[in-house]
């Protein structure tokens, strides 16, 4: 009987992040942003495992180091630049991320993301978004377990890419409905 290996999916994601830079372009946000994580948020992980690149094998997918490391990317900064993980600051729009799903399923990943915006402790707007990777089977059935972490990077990356480009469009929106006080100073461009 073969024994599988368990393999850490998103601990080579920053790398791969780095690799893929440019591939990703969000709306420009002059806005000082934090953000945070739910605790369940930071702590979900999913087991996943595929006939087509060995069943033996477990591949381990977690949000919150996904999420993280999106977030620090270049491409996330060149968009907002003063981006930063923890808590709200007066001046800062913060937002508060819970996710509901983050799988990888029919050779794709799967992401399900309730966000939260505030500014001056006050809530702009929560929504849900919902978003699918692309579709990885090619690649699945003839890698096999060697091209799997390279396929539920790359599907992972597109679904939180298509999330992050409606929540920072939806952002924009609703900081430019904001009283003028909390709006943007011409210093800060």
């Amino acid at each position: 009987m073969g024994v599988g290996c368990t393999h850490q999916v998103m601990d080579t994601y920053p790398r791969y992040l780095m690799n893929n830079r440019g591939s990703l372009t969000l709306p420009r946000v002059k806005h000082e942003v934090t953000y945070e994580l739910t605790p369940a948020s930071e702590r979900h992980r999913k087991e996943v495992r595929s006939m087509s690149a060995g069943y033996a094998h477990a591949w381990v997918m977690e949000f919150g180091k996904a999420m993280h490391a999106t977030m620090a990317s270049e491409d996330v900064r060149m968009a907002v630049p003063r981006i930063m993980r923890g808590r709200p600051s007066p001046q800062s729009v913060h937002l508060e991320m819970n996710v509901q799903e983050f799988d990888f399923r029919n050779h794709r990943a799967y992401l399900i993301l309730d966000v939260k915006a505030f500014a001056a402790s006050k809530l702009l707007g929560q929504k849900r978004y919902q978003a699918e990777g692309t579709t990885q089977g090619g690649k699945m059935f003839w890698g096999g377990a060697p091209a799997m972490r390279n396929a539920m990077q790359q599907s992972s990356k597109a679904a939180i890419d298509q999330a992050l480009q409606q929540i920072f469009s939806d952002l924009l929106f609703a900081v430019s409905q904001m009283p003028s006080q909390y709006q943007a100073r011409p210093s800060d461009t």
